[in-house]
């Protein structure tokens, strides 16, 4: 049986882009692109005629795939096996059903080796506005044309690997 976790690198690395496009058809695949380098002018208290170079972000992640998802719209939340397909729907606080699954079905903690990348899998997703009507008492704006054609008020996938880029 392989050590857990298992680490692969590549040499020279592939495009993060380019990778992407293979699994941007999951709906659930994300892509934390965060080594944009830029040139910006100098400060002010530099000659601002010269730009230097600087990253805004070390790391690229990619994962698809989660082996579990929570959404919430509304009321209600629906946390589903993807493997199984198998989806329960809840009316309970969307943030401890997230507690609540991630304790039950959480990979084990990979590693705590600081030459690894932070993000090694886990919970990934987005919170929307609309959530707050789950933490307090807000009044709802109409929105007339609100469907499900609108999106989940919050998504998160239950990731279990992970492609990382240091752009170190």
């Amino acid at each position: 049986m392989a050590e857990w976790p298992w680490l692969v690198e590549l040499d020279p690395p592939p495009d993060p882009v380019a990778v992407f496009r293979h699994l941007a058809h999951d709906p659930f695949a994300l892509f934390l692109d965060s080594a944009l380098v830029t040139s910006q002018p100098k400060p002010a208290v530099h000659a601002p005629e010269t730009a230097y170079t600087y990253p805004l972000g070390r790391y690229s992640f990619i994962t698809a795939y989660p082996f579990a998802t929570l959404m919430s719209r509304g009321e209600l939340t629906e946390f589903t096996q993807t493997d199984t397909g198998l989806t329960t729907l809840s009316a309970d606080d969307p943030f401890a059903l997230l507690q609540q699954h991630w304790r039950a079905d959480a990979p084990p903690v990979i590693t705590s080796d600081t030459n690894l990348p932070p993000f090694q899998g886990g919970v990934a997703g987005y919170w929307g506005y609309e959530l707050a009507h789950r933490l307090e008492n807000i009044p709802l704006v109409a929105h007339p044309a609100r469907s499900t054609a609108l999106p989940p008020d919050m998504v998160l996938g239950f990731y279990d690997w992970v492609l990382a880029w240091d752009h170190a």
